[in-house]
């Protein structure tokens, strides 16, 4: 990002470099966990619509059934994030196209604007 917006960038008042996350906000970037979170689960709707014969998909599901998995386990807390129960009812959202990336333009809109309420109740 550094890289991008040029030489050093410094606070004009304090002579410290800004944090990434004013980097983002300056490049308009999510956060490096919001993209992941993302991708994941476009991957696993992506498996799951092409059904149950598919062997990356049957994998998934192994996965989220497990108590153990910590990948099943961050995958079962984005889908109740998207209030999504259990993987049947993932398998029938999925169906319709559309229906995740307008779930996460949701999410992330939610978060910006939550985001937005922290950072004014810092300045105060």
């Amino acid at each position: 990002m550094r890289k991008v917006v040029g030489e050093k960038v410094r606070k004009e008042e304090e002579g410290d470099r800004l944090s990434n996350q004013k980097l983002r906000e300056m490049l308009g970037l999510e956060p490096v966990g919001e993209m992941i979170r993302q991708r994941r689960l476009q991957w696993v709707a992506h498996s799951a619509r092409r059904g149950h014969s598919d062997l990356t998909w049957r994998g998934m599901r192994k996965e989220v059934e497990d108590p153990k998995s910590g990948w099943g386990e961050q995958l079962r807390k984005n889908w109740s994030e998207l209030g999504v129960k259990d993987v049947d009812e993932w398998m029938k959202l999925v169906k319709e196209g559309t229906w995740l990336s307008r779930a996460l333009k949701k999410m992330s809109s939610a978060e910006a604007e939550g985001e937005e309420v922290e950072d004014q109740a810092k300045e105060l």
